[in-house]
């Protein structure tokens, strides 16, 4: 069976802060490629509080698997060798959807990178153009101190997606030191960086047979 493989990523919040004071009267991207925007169009609540946001209609299955990538986070998060508490519940989270592109092969959708000179011409890396660098990416961290997360909408990695970026909010507010530590991807600083528990058989990136680099958080 293939692996899936996808590519997360961190913006900080100052640099989206013009995203949250936006209306809503622009057309969306058909291109699936993300330009700062956040949509708040449309708003559900998982079953546990947490704020879902999307252009379009909001797919009710993505709701309960929302719910069980956080709290299988915490779950993580609480338990050894991380024991961390004082973790937000669900509700604090705010997670907004993006259409995944056509242009990506696994669940995401694309960015455009003028700072990322190592995925010029890479296999990740969708336009030829030299020194313009457009990327498939599942998901990043839109703020910080609100837990706000872009992620693809796509019901097949909704879960997984939703706990690797909670991974860096979370820490962002319980261990600041690792959270500066962790938030650039290598191949050898992946997730799940808190790790996967017990009686778990989801495999990260880095167990792949050949890892690559991910995407600088």
């Amino acid at each position: 069976m293939k692996k899936l493989k996808f590519l997360t990523i961190l913006i900080l919040p100052a640099l989206l802060t013009f995203a949250f004071k936006c209306n809503t009267s622009d057309s969306s991207d058909d291109s699936g490629i993300y330009k700062g925007r956040l949509y708040t169009d449309n708003q559900l609540k998982t079953p546990e509080g947490a704020s879902v946001f999307s252009q379009r209609a909001i797919n009710a299955e993505l709701l309960p698997l929302i719910d069980a990538g956080l709290t299988r986070l915490n779950q993580i998060a609480s338990s050894a060798p991380n024991n961390y508490t004082n973790l937000a519940p669900p509700s604090a989270y705010n997670v907004y959807l993006y259409p995944r592109s056509p242009r990506c092969e696994n669940p995401a959708f694309l960015i455009e990178s003028q700072s990322s000179p190592e995925y010029d011409n890479s296999e990740w890396d969708k336009d030829p153009t030299p020194g313009k660098v457009t990327i498939c990416v599942a998901g990043m961290v839109v703020g910080t101190n609100d837990y706000s997360m872009l992620v693809v909408d796509d019901v097949s990695i909704m879960s997984q997606i939703v706990r690797y970026e909670g991974e860096h909010l979370e820490l962002f507010h319980v261990d600041r030191e690792r959270y500066e530590a962790t938030k650039f991807h290598t191949a050898t600083n992946y997730h799940p960086i808190l790790g996967e528990g017990v009686q778990t058989n989801v495999r990260s990136w880095s167990q792949e047979k050949n890892p690559r680099p991910l995407y600088r958080r």
